[in-house]
């Protein structure tokens, strides 16, 4: 009988005794600061004991695990965080995975998984066993150790380039086509039937399918803490990927549609805050997982929040990380699976939010657009800016609104959401930039590839025809300013019609964003206009309202107009604070 208390889904961490055996009871966030500053910060007595230490913990953990405290774990894990690992821990005579297994089932007889330090050096330990199986197994062992050896840079602690390696490993077979990654994955884990049971890494004790069920329940009750742990976690690399990996090699020959839904979520909710590869690499599974039983299918829906503070944790994580830049990539790829998620989790729980957090979705298109004194290059920085908005667009409009049309209730909400978010975000104007960029010529062609073309083009279109289901649009403020957005975007596509050749792949690049621009106007019900009266925007125009208008619309943007080209060189080159060049986005990108 199950003698913890009750899950930390249900309640808050309530108070227990020390034990002798498993330490101190705290909540995650506390001792995973503990094990940061001890193993990441190296604080304390954190370097590896001798090798008779050693084995008398290797004799503790197969002969009595009742006797194993933390002081035996932490020593474990030490060493494992050197050469070590590979010298000892893989030994297929030790046989680890099992013990370790067998250690985790005992103390979660009275505790929950984190409950306590013990718990995570547990399950750190097993993951520590794994990295090592594949790495030892890899017919590249020789050139692992070399490359992994050149990464720590001399330093005894190899543990976060042990993980990065075996992340990169599990990376390049998800990446592959379907066959070639199943006999990768095969080979990387070893896998073998034994007796007719499908075994991962069977040298070292084995991994069984009853093992990847029992950890996926562990982790399903510990869901809501698990964000919190993750982020604590995630600038060590810890590795988990390949843990998840290896779960998901089980999981996925049960064909149970709930507990893949489950690993799913955990997945994303990692995703949130871990790093390279291990970001991609979870991503990759998710996506297997979505072809299989997509999130937008009745039955295969994401599952929900724990409840509001499980929530507003996972908005918090996501828009830590709009806002930050250390994990050295670019914030589209966040939005290829985690910001669905959290979106459909704060329009369900907490709707009040989720505008916010569109906001602040759309905020950081505007801020990559925007950037004055980028390290990028010009051409590097308007790509980065493309493929986030077309992310942010793709992931809005798929995964989230489609699956509400066969709720009332929730495309009320979400009727809300939009049209509040088109009343305070100009969405219209970025995606007549991301049109504009489209259309621009590097000198060695077009910018934007094709097939990044041809996936702004569909997600346009389907937003579109989204937002016509949910958006009100007489509920919007007066149009006035955006129908004057959408027919200036308008006939700068037309200026640009006129400056190519016919039957260029750029005419036809501009011919499509016309279409699509159509598209958006029939949405909020614009026309065309007829006549248009422009005023030149030179300050020194002697008449900026002359007969006709200004006709000249500058090149490098669609935002002005002159009424000659003499006023636009003048406003261009001007030594005034307002001059155009210092606002202008350079469409023609030469560097």
């Amino acid at each position: 009988m199950d003698s913890r208390s009750s899950s930390p889904v249900e309640s808050e961490y309530p108070e227990m005794e020390p034990h002798e055996l498993w330490g101190e009871h705290k909540r995650p966030s506390d001792f995973v600061l503990h094990y940061v500053k001890l193993f990441g910060g190296h604080q304390g007595d954190w370097e590896p004991k001798s090798m008779d230490e050693l084995d008398r913990c290797f004799r503790m953990v197969r002969e009595n695990k009742d006797k194993v405290s933390v002081s035996e774990l932490e020593t474990m894990v030490r060493s494992a965080r050197t050469w070590q690992l590979f010298d000892h821990f893989a030994r297929d005579s030790l046989g680890l995975i099992p013990h370790f297994m067998e250690l985790l089932r005992l103390y979660c007889e009275e505790n929950w998984l984190f409950d306590r330090y013990y718990g995570l050096l547990c399950f750190q330990l097993l993951t520590s066993v794994m990295l090592a199986g594949i790495i030892n197994n890899s017919d590249k062992r020789e050139h692992a150790f070399k490359e992994i050896q050149k990464r720590s840079g001399g330093s005894s602690d190899i543990a976060l380039n042990v993980a990065g390696y075996g992340g990169a490993m599990m990376l390049g077979a998800l990446e592959s086509y379907t066959k070639h990654r199943e006999n990768l994955l095969s080979t990387f884990f070893v896998t073998s039937s034994l007796e007719g049971e499908y075994v991962l890494l069977p040298g070292l004790g084995g991994f069984h399918e009853k093992d990847a069920l029992w950890l996926l329940d562990e982790l399903w009750e510990l869901r809501k803490p698990f964000v919190i742990l993750c982020a604590g976690m995630s600038g060590m690399m810890p590795g988990w990927a390949v843990l998840f990996t290896a779960m998901w090699r089980h999981i996925k020959r049960n064909n149970s549609a709930l507990l893949l839904r489950r690993l799913r979520n955990l997945l994303l909710r990692y995703a949130l805050t871990a790093i390279e590869p291990e970001f991609k690499v979870v991503c990759n599974i998710v996506s297997v997982i979505e072809e299989q039983m997509p999130s937008t299918t009745i039955g295969y829906e994401e599952l929900p929040p724990v409840d509001i503070l499980d929530v507003e944790s996972m908005i918090c994580m996501f828009k830590l990380y709009l806002e930050s830049e250390k994990h050295g990539r670019p914030s589209s790829d966040m939005l290829c699976f985690p910001f669905a998620m959290v979106y459909h989790n704060a329009l369900t729980t907490i709707p009040d939010q989720a505008h916010h957090f569109l906001a602040a979705v759309i905020e950081c298109v505007w801020e990559t657009l925007g950037k004055a004194d980028s390290e990028y290059a010009l051409r590097k920085r308007m790509l980065e800016a493309f493929d986030y908005a077309v992310n942010s667009i793709m992931s809005m409009c798929s995964s989230v609104l489609v699956q509400y049309d066969r709720l009332q209730k929730s495309r009320r909400t979400a009727s809300a959401i939009w049209t509040k978010l088109l009343r305070d975000v100009n969405m219209l104007e970025l995606v007549g930039r991301l049109c504009s960029i489209a259309m621009v010529s590097s000198g060695e062609g077009l910018l934007v590839s094709h097939e990044k073309f041809e996936d702004l083009a569909k997600s346009i279109r389907h937003f579109m025809d989204n937002l016509k289901g949910v958006t009100q649009i007489h509920e919007l403020r007066s149009l006035d300013d955006l129908d004057y957005t959408w027919n200036r975007v308008l006939r700068y596509i037309d200026v640009q019609l006129s400056l190519y050749p016919l039957g260029g792949s750029i005419q036809h690049r501009i011919h499509v964003c016309r279409s699509i621009w159509f598209d958006v106007g029939a949405v909020f019900k614009f026309e065309q206009a007829t006549c248009q009266q422009h005023r030149c925007m030179n300050p020194r125009c002697p008449d900026p309202l002359a007969d006709g208008g200004a006709q000249y619309a500058c090149m490098r943007c669609c935002w002005v107009h002159y009424c000659s080209p003499r006023c636009q060189s003048s406003h261009w080159d001007s030594t005034f604070v307002s001059a155009h060049y210092r606002e202008c986005m350079s469409l023609n990108a030469k560097h």
